[in-house]
């Protein structure tokens, strides 16, 4: 899948938070070089609690590219944000077996989800490639007919496999490579496919920021707004997210949208705030007269109250941040979400969001945040004071925020090393404080390493 598309994006279509960030998978031939096992496996049920919980699955072993997984894997329940936990009893997937992370493991095979496991019939396409890879060969041949894919095959999951793949091309395989019009054109004609499940695929592919400028992609995405089934009209909206039109007839199209999305009658609450909160970044990148970005401030304050999960409502408080003093008065706004919130998610970004804005005013309001149990709303606070008053910041840093660092520093060094290296070399007066954590660091710790890079930052000469 696509790191940034998926990131930004696919959280809009998304009812389960995954405790793992992930890179877009290697294609199917690097992956198959690079598992330990590669194999179908059909999932049986073997064991239950006494509440009727699953706690024991097994992998009953199909046909095999790579490997000696045997003829069935026993899975446990998961203990790490990263396993594959998608597998559902009497289904088949394929399956990529990693050798395990902890070396102290017993187990043989390692599955991820990260890598590209995944059911069975969205695999269709890929299994060729496998098929390929087996026989020593690239699957650039393979690549090479995925348009036609798209456009000729008759079962509709393949067809959505083909447009993910040409995602996956177009973004990762090949940095420099242009997508070509003839890739343009059949996914063009593959938006208006008769199947939601291509088209919601087809409609991801299209937000890659390669495809932006082509306008036979607008004309899609414009059309994709419009779509009978509320996924793809969300994935559209994700999609203008990423590729940027700055156009008042996109920026209308986007609005018309918003109004329908906030009157459907019939909404899954959480999949309509996910929606709501991507409208924050189309409808400020596509905002091009004065006026349409006078507007787009004033939507997002309506979103803000129309959002309550405290994740979702961090989209549009980012992007009102991100409209500079064109935003500021949105600075009430801030203060009251700071006094009545509990999630440390939503302080932290409301004070970044300040500082972006330039509420100076705000700063004697949110210094008692420097003393918050929570490490990122303590280092998000002195990067928001960096932000609306940098012409202050020196004497609140040295006298306010570095104390409050220091008496933190063992707790949080992470946290406050990352949100450092944001300030710069305005936070030059604690590197004698940091050297001597850094000196008493044991050399295998992975903190150690990213202070030593911040030092680094700190003490180059000013340009």
């Amino acid at each position: 899948m696509l790191r940034m598309f998926f990131a930004c994006f696919f959280m809009v279509l998304s009812t389960q938070a995954h405790a793992c960030s992930c890179a877009m998978p290697e294609s199917p031939v690097k992956a198959f070089e690079k598992a330990k096992a590669v194999f179908t496996a059909k999932v049986s049920v073997t064991k239950r609690d006494a509440r009727g919980n699953i706690i024991e699955r097994t992998l009953n072993v199909g046909k095999v590219w790579k490997g000696e997984p045997g003829n069935s894997i026993t899975l446990g329940q998961r203990f790490h944000g990263c396993d594959y936990g998608r597998f559902d009893e009497g289904k088949s997937y394929l399956v990529y077996g990693e050798a395990p992370w902890d070396k102290e493991s017993k187990e043989e095979f390692y599955f991820t989800s990260c890598s590209r496991t995944k059911p069975l019939e969205q695999a269709q396409i890929e299994t060729r490639y496998l098929d390929a890879a087996s026989r020593g060969e690239d699957g650039k041949s393979i690549d090479a007919a995925m348009p036609k894919l798209l456009l000729e095959e008759k079962d509709p999951n393949t067809r959505a496999e083909a447009a993910t793949l040409i995602g996956e091309m177009s973004y990762k395989r090949d940095p420099q490579a242009v997508v070509s019009d003839e890739t343009i054109n059949a996914l063009a004609k593959a938006a208006k496919d008769t199947s939601p499940i291509a088209r919601l695929a087809v409609t991801r592919t299209l937000g890659i920021y390669k495809m932006s400028g082509k306008p036979a992609v607008k004309e899609s995405l414009l059309m994709l707004l419009q779509d009978d089934h509320r996924d793809v009209r969300a994935a559209a909206v994700g999609a203008f997210g990423m590729v940027t039109w700055r156009e008042s007839r996109v920026y209308a199209a986007l609005k018309a949208a918003l109004e329908r999305a906030r009157k459907d009658p019939n909404p899954d609450k959480e999949r309509q705030q996910s929606l709501l909160s991507a409208f924050a970044r189309s409808l400020t990148q596509a905002a091009t007269t004065e006026e349409e970005k006078d507007e787009a401030v004033d939507l997002l304050l309506e979103l803000v109250d129309a959002i309550d999960n405290p994740y979702n409502k961090v989209g549009p408080i980012q992007h009102l941040g991100f409209q500079k003093a064109r935003a500021k008065k949105a600075a009430p706004k801030f203060m009251q979400i700071l006094t009545q919130t509990k999630s440390y998610h939503l302080k932290q970004y409301t004070l970044i969001a300040l500082g972006d804005i330039g509420a100076e005013e705000a700063q004697p309001e949110i210094e008692p945040y420097l003393q918050d149990e929570n490490c990122y709303v303590v280092v998000s606070t002195v990067q928001a004071i960096h932000k609306m008053n940098p012409d202050g910041f020196d004497t609140f840093f040295r006298y306010k925020g570095m104390p409050a660092l220091q008496a933190r520093f063992d707790k949080c060094t992470s946290e406050f090393t990352y949100g450092l290296q944001s300030i710069g070399k305005d936070a030059s007066p604690m590197a004698p404080f940091l050297k001597q954590k850094h000196a008493a660091m044991e050399d295998g710790d992975w903190k150690k390493q990213s202070l030593e890079r911040l030092l680094e930052m700190l003490e180059q000469p000013a340009k």
